[in-house]
């Protein structure tokens, strides 16, 4: 009986070393991977650019897209932690993306040029919709009370900043009573219920479908990062490629926060009948969960109310840099100013 305890434990220690060997190789590989999963998008981009350019169509986005890929790549590794998974992600990408080079309909004189020139959008596309469908949870981003007061300040800078008179006050109507809703739960004890919760998700799936659908048609306007570096304007190109590369990084967030949005409106097959409406509870309920039912503290409230007025304020009579850039960067960095505050207040 002994002799058999220390086979099985002697068995038991062999297997319990193979796999922490097999864990610190797969550890060791995967810094290769993540290296090889970016190689492998830059070295496509840059072949897109080296045909363009020999095509004669210099102008185009590769500088642009490349930029905005790493950032989309960057935080789905954040999300999921395996480069072998964001891999596997790419690959199928890839896969879909080719469709942009077979022929249009009414295309008379296949173009290669053209086509090659696309391509970069086919991907980011493919890109979204594959993460979407196999990691839609990762990208439903929790939300708070906190949230919506920061959406509801940032939309109303920018209706500020955008519209005048009779405009301003056109749109400053139709916003108002959902602002009011979101600030008075804000600096208020009223309990979120699941009603509450819903409509609050709703407001800020609107507001971050408003700014993301403005964003990326701004992004359009910028200028080219390659032309700026060859007329030496490094400042505008840092800016530009600073922007690409955020919008990168919130393009899965945007895209998901459509779908939430959009789901809502009937389909071809779903022109409100039975499944339209279980479709719609479903889509209800995700909004309801993913919204917090913890409370903003009073004083959380009133310090998000000053960073916002200082940091919106500033930009709006300094004219420093654009609405959106500023109102994307509040997105990023008050909420976590807010919890740090909030971790040293306690």
């Amino acid at each position: 009986m002994n002799k058999r305890r220390v086979k099985k434990k002697s068995a038991g220690s062999r297997a319990a070393r193979s796999t922490a060997d097999r864990e610190i190789n797969d550890r060791a590989k995967a810094p290769l991977l993540d290296l090889l999963s970016l190689a492998i998008v830059v070295l496509l981009l840059l072949v897109v650019g080296l045909l363009t350019h020999t095509l004669g169509r210099p102008q185009t986005l590769v500088i642009e897209m490349t930029v905005f890929l790493l950032g989309c790549f960057w935080e789905l590794y954040r999300l999921l932690g395996d480069s072998k998974r964001v891999l596997r992600i790419i690959g199928v990408s890839l896969l879909f993306s080719f469709l942009a080079f077979l022929p249009g309909k009414r295309e008379s004189t296949y173009s290669f040029a053209a086509h090659v020139s696309m391509w970069p959008f086919y991907f980011a596309i493919s890109f979204f919709i594959v993460v979407l469908v196999q990691h839609q949870k990762l990208y439903t981003a929790r939300l708070g009370e906190a949230d919506t007061l920061l959406h509801t300040y940032s939309l109303w800078y920018l209706v500020i900043s955008y519209f005048e008179e009779k405009a301003l006050l056109l749109v400053g109507g139709l916003i108002a009573v959902p602002s009011l809703f979101a600030l008075t739960h804000a600096f208020s004890s009223i309990p979120l219920s699941n009603g509450h919760r819903l409509w609050l998700s709703l407001w800020s799936c609107f507001v971050m479908v408003v700014f993301g659908s403005l964003y990326f048609t701004g992004m359009f306007g910028l200028s080219s990062i390659e032309s700026s570096l060859e007329v030496g304007d490094a400042v505008i190109g840092a800016e530009s490629i600073f922007q690409w590369f955020l919008f990168g990084l919130a393009g899965a967030y945007i895209a998901q926060n459509v779908v939430m949005l959009f789901g809502y409106l009937p389909g071809k097959h779903q022109f409100f009948n039975a499944e339209y409406f279980r479709t719609i509870r479903a889509l209800s309920a995700l909004h309801t969960a993913r919204f917090l039912s913890t409370q903003i503290e009073r004083r959380a409230a009133f310090l998000a109310t000053i960073l916002c007025g200082v940091l919106f304020g500033a930009n709006y009579f300094s004219g420093f840099a654009q609405p959106s850039l500023v109102i994307w960067l509040s997105f990023a960095f008050l909420p976590a100013i807010l919890s740090l505050l909030a971790e040293q207040n306690e």
